[in-house]
């Protein structure tokens, strides 16, 4: 399964904002809902649902 341009650029923005010292919660909670991830206070849960979302197999990278 292929993440979408789109997605994959608010995954990104969303884990910028993860890895500051004090994300906002604001932007946190804005791109957890444009990327279809449920949201939780846990700082490790957001990161892990973050992280499953961003793994993504593409076929024609992978190695034979």
């Amino acid at each position: 399964m292929q993440v979408p341009a789109e997605r994959l650029r608010i995954l990104e923005m969303l884990v910028d904002e993860l890895m500051k010292d004090h994300p906002t919660e604001s932007v946190v909670a804005e791109c957890m809902s444009q990327a279809g991830i449920e949201d939780s206070k846990d700082p490790i849960d957001r990161i892990n649902k973050v992280l499953m979302a961003l793994h993504f197999e593409v076929p024609e990278k992978e190695i034979k």
